[in-house]
Parts: structure tokens; C-alpha cells; sequence
């Protein structure tokens, strides 16, 4: 039997399921499908599925997706079609909503071909790609040696609190730099308005940090870029202020998922930590076509 997770529910599949993946099962955009194997003693946890609805999905053109972010099924109820049991109901629900458009990173190792050989089963086509996204907790990135500096905060302004003709002149400016989203929201309720920031020196604002806050509790950088010439030291204020902001509202364990869009943002992490580079994984898209196990 095939099921969603709620907070009433989860407890029965905490061990098959990472915790920061699981809870909240209920937010908006992320969801999560429980298989349930049930025998004359009563029903097991079996197995897990959690996929988000995102915009993009990294494809580079604008399109709503479902990005699976976990399958596993217990050892002890494998071969009994759970895994099957859950894709049906994944592709039930994205017919029902119009989404057909799936997208799932697989590490590279041989110990993950038997996965790629089922998602292949299911319609996905993999390829190879450099993965440049991180997810760690805020604290990670506030334990970095740079920021035990204090940063010049007087010319840091909360987005929340710019005037709305200043706001359209700043994200017009950001629309037309390279590195950014496809489509950038326009509209500042899309982003975190307490954690996004701005160096502003008088009425021009010249540099510009957006943050959101997705489905699934994370915080995630959506634009870090410089318009004039505050160079390093407005980039790193930023930083330090949205930090800081972000520690006081969610918390040090928060969870930053940075996905770069240019080696500069690649390099950013690679100094946040040292020695990390983008992992070769395998990228299964699947696009809308028929599949015959899938019907």
C-alpha cells in the first residue's frame, strides 16, 4: 500500500529516510510516499520516495519539475515490487498536476548502477555532469576563519525595507547579469526579505544579495552579485549580515543549499570548503514521453 507521509505518520519511516529529508513531510513543494508491506502480523515501513516540485531544475529553461531526491526500499522488502509500487504513484500524481518533467542525480560509484537501471526502466535517460550544489548547515558556513573579521554593516540594508522604486532599479540591474536563475523573481515576496540584503550608498544600490526559503526549510542563495565599485567589502558585509540574520530567525543548523551557476560560484564554495570539488554524478531527465512500465 502506498501512502503520504505526515508528521501523525513519519515516525514508521524514520529509519528509512535521512531526518532532514523527512521533516517536515508537509511542507509546500516537497513530498514524501510511504510503501507500506503488509502480511498476517499487520503493515511495515517498506520504503520511502520524496521528490520536490521546483521551477527549472537546473535544465537551464524554464519548466516545472519534480526532482526525486530519495528512493530507498528496506533489504527486507525488496523484490516484492515496492520500488515499482512507488514510481506509479509518483507519475499518478504528476499526470494529475501536469508535471512531466522529472529530474534525479545518481552518484557515479557502480554500487548506484542498479538504481540508474531501474529510473531507466521508469523513462529516465542518464547522463554524465558536474554537479556544483552543496547543502549544509549554517553553521558550517559561519565557523569559516573570514568571518571572525566585523564587517562594515552601516551601508547594509534588509531587502524588506527598500523602497519599492529602489527595489525595481536593483532587480532590474541583477535581470540582466549572467549567473543567475533563467527567470529571476521580480517581486520581493519570492525571496527572503529579512535575510536578503543590500549595500546601498545613497539612492543607488551596488551590490545585492537574494536569499529564499524553499519547500523544504532551506535557505537557498539565489543571486550574490556586485553593480559598482564596493568590490570585496560590500560582498563580504552582505554575507556577514544575511549570516547573522539567518542564525537569529532559524537557527545555527539551518540547512544553505548553494547550487552554483558559474565557476565564480563554484570557487566560492570550493573556499568555504577547502579541497571539496563538484562530484561527477549521473543526471536522469525524464520528459513527458510514454513509458510502458509506467502505464
Amino acid at each position: 500500500m502506498i501512502l503520504t507521509i505526515t508528521k501523525e505518520n513519519s515516525a514508521a519511516f524514520e529509519n528509512l529516510v535521512p531526518p532532514e529529508l523527512l521533516y517536515p513531510p508537509d511542507t509546500p513543494g516537497r513530498y514524501c510516499l510511504g510503501a507500506l508491506r503488509q502480511d498476517g502480523e499487520g503493515s511495515t515501513a517498506a520504503g520511502v520516495l520524496v521528490f520536490e516540485v521546483v521551477e527549472d531544475a537546473g535544465t537551464g529553461v524554464p519548466v516545472t519539475a519534480a526532482v526525486i531526491r530519495w528512493l530507498y526500499v528496506a533489504q527486507e522488502s525488496r523484490r516484492l515490487g515496492m520500488a515499482d509500487a512507488l514510481m506509479e504513484e509518483l507519475y499518478r500524481v504528476l499526470n494529475a498536476a501536469g508535471v512531466g518533467y522529472v529530474r534525479c542525480d545518481v552518484p557515479f560509484p557502480e554500487e548506484y548502477n542498479l538504481l540508474c537501471a531501474f529510473l531507466e526502466s521508469w523513462g529516465l535517460t542518464f547522463g554524465l555532469t558536474d554537479s556544483y550544489e552543496i547543502t549544509a548547515a549554517l553553521c558550517r558556513f559561519a565557523s569559516h576563519p573570514s568571518f571572525g573579521q566585523k564587517p562594515q554593516t552601516a551601508f547594509v540594508r534588509r531587502v524588506g525595507d527598500l523602497e519599492d522604486a529602489l527595489w525595481r532599479t536593483v532587480v532590474g540591474k541583477a535581470e540582466k547579469c549572467g549567473g543567475r536563475p533563467p527567470e529571476l523573481a521580480t517581486d520581493k515576496e519570492a525571496y527572503d526579505n529579512d535575510v536578503s540584503c543590500a549595500w546601498v550608498d545613497g539612492r543607488m544600490v551596488t551590490a545585492l544579495f537574494l536569499v529564499r526559503r524553499d519547500g523544504g526549510g532551506r535557505l537557498i542563495p539565489v543571486l550574490l552579485r556586485n553593480f559598482g565599485d564596493g568590490g570585496a567589502q560590500s560582498i563580504y558585509a552582505l554575507l556577514c549580515f544575511a549570516m547573522h540574520t539567518a542564525m537569529e530567525k532559524y537557527g545555527p543548523d539551518v540547512p544553505v543549499h548553494v547550487e552554483c551557476l558559474t565557476k565564480e560560484a563554484a570557487d566560492l564554495i570550493a573556499y568555504f570548503f577547502p579541497g571539496a570539488q563538484p562530484p561527477l554524478v549521473r543526471r536522469g531527465v525524464y520528459t513527458g514521453e510514454a513509458v510502458e512500465e509506467a502505464q
